[in-house]
């Protein structure tokens, strides 16, 4: 292990681009010439978002987006999709969502759009923004077409990708310009290679979701509050309830949750709650999991973990936010869950481990007392962007096996970092071909490691904040 000194590079606030880097084997570089996005862009008469869904195939083809329900609202490109709808409310313009950005020449779309009173053939009136991962770019004719992403590749395949856009950091050619949300966030290129130009998004638009009205007050879940977790629509199960079949059917469902509470989940925050610092208390820990970065450490380190003796007598409880969930990657999570449960040497890990999801507003205040540190994979080419919506939930984060070349703002430098000591051969094979990547990785020296940093780093913090929600104050969060 090392200290964060040596496996970051931090910025100062607002350097625009200075410190930008050429890449290096998937290095980072910063963004050319980044300006702040213009007024037009705002003033169009229509701003029609599209986003990759789990399922293909969309009722509607064009909808309003503020009323897409997300399946989760904490990470990825759907907290993206909420963010621009708060940043556009209340200026002069339609913020519209299309799920299905194939059918945009179907007879249904046009419709939609007569109906709004859109003239789809004015290009200059009608801006396209795509979200999402770069390699699932879509484009939409008669419109001017942009791209946003929180996406910086620091870790490119080694092996020549054969689909165009294989490699994750290119996209068609029909996209003017890329929106981004940090100077120091790497630019996309074209197929030509060359980097597009780049405008910088508002100040806080990462955010903008987590900052504006509708989030809940400041709760504390106790050991007799279990059920409420789920009443504010925090779902959680641990590996051992999890039920692949309920996990997809909450992609079709509105906001809120329907899930039951988890008696795993009871009991943690039983032990969590208690009064004593001694071995009786536990602590949640969060871990992203940014499901469509292919060459992710994430899977890896959990079948590590629930290989090791005894980690379910350990003073932590892993809870695990899967995101960026698409057609492409709709049986990570099952699959994941899958072999834990083969490769688990003790059962009774399995129920130390929780699948986790936020899917409402009110929910989110929840995150600061429930969560000490947040263990977050250097190499997610989101980790700024989770760094970023982390630090406004008030939840401390660590960067786990982050590469060397990795750039980040002053504001977003982690508690610690913990730097790869393995690097393993990673073959991917999808509908973009196949790859190989070389992904640095913990040993279980590492790992043992970073369990004891992240214990000690708790312990000198002290606990989260907790104070309890209860009688008239739970009435006021439930009006």
């Amino acid at each position: 292990m090392a200290s964060q000194s040596r496996a970051l590079k931090p910025l100062p606030d607002g350097a625009g681009g200075a410190g930008a880097r050429r890449r290096e084997r998937g290095g980072a570089r910063g963004a050319p010439n980044s300006q702040r996005v213009d007024a037009e862009f705002w003033g169009s008469d229509a701003i029609v978002a599209s986003v990759p869904l789990v399922e293909p195939g969309a009722r509607a083809a064009v909808i309003a987006a503020a009323r897409h329900p997300c399946a989760q609202i904490l990470f990825g490109f759907e907290a993206q999709l909420r963010a621009l709808v708060r940043l556009a409310a209340g200026r002069d313009t339609t913020l519209l969502l299309a799920p299905a950005p194939e059918l945009f020449s179907a007879t249904d779309s046009f419709s939609a759009f007569r109906r709004l009173g859109i003239a789809v053939g004015a290009a200059e009136k009608l801006v396209h923004v795509r979200l999402g991962m770069a390699r699932h770019a879509r484009l939409l004719k008669q419109a001017s077409n942009v791209i946003l992403t929180g996406e910086s590749h620091t870790l490119l395949p080694t092996s020549p990708p054969q689909h165009p856009f294989g490699s994750g950091d290119r996209v068609p050619a029909g996209f003017s310009r890329q929106l981004i949300y940090f100077p120091e966030q790497s630019p996309l290129s074209g197929l030509d290679g060359h980097p597009m130009p780049t405008a910088l998004l508002d100040d806080g638009a990462v955010v903008a979701d987590l900052l504006g009205p509708g989030a809940g007050p400041s709760a504390w879940v106790g050991a007799d509050d279990a059920a409420f977790c789920a009443e504010l629509g925090l779902e959680i199960a641990s590996f051992a309830e999890f039920n692949a079949a309920a996990w997809r059917e909450a992609w079709r469902g509105a906001g809120g949750s329907g899930a039951p509470p988890s008696l795993d989940w009871r009991r943690a925050v039983t032990f969590a709650g208690a009064p004593n610092h001694g071995s009786d208390r536990l602590t949640p820990l969060l871990l992203p999991w940014n499901v469509a970065n292919p060459a992710s450490i994430v899977p890896p380190l959990i079948e590590r973990l629930s290989r090791a003796g005894r980690w379910q007598d350990r003073s932590l409880r892993l809870v695990v936010f899967p995101f960026n969930e698409s057609w492409e990657t709709a049986g990570a999570v099952a699959g994941l869950i899958q072999r834990v449960r083969a490769a688990s040497a003790e059962p009774a890990t399995l129920r130390t481990m929780f699948l986790a999801r936020l899917r409402a507003d009110r929910a989110a205040a929840l995150m600061r007392h429930l969560f000490a540190l947040a263990w977050v994979e250097g190499g997610d080419p989101e980790c700024a962007l989770t760094l970023a919506r982390l630090a406004a939930l008030g939840v401390p984060a660590v960067l786990v096996a982050p590469p060397p070349n990795l750039t980040l703002p002053q504001a977003l430098m982690p508690r610690f970092s913990v730097v790869a000591d393995e690097e393993t051969r990673h073959e991917v094979l999808d509908a973009f071909g196949a790859r190989l990547f070389m992904v640095p990785s913990l040993s279980a020296r590492a790992v043992a490691g970073l369990i004891g940093r992240t214990r000690d780093e708790i312990a000198r913090a002290g606990p989260p904040p907790v104070p309890r929600l209860g009688g008239g104050a739970r009435d006021a969060a439930h009006a």
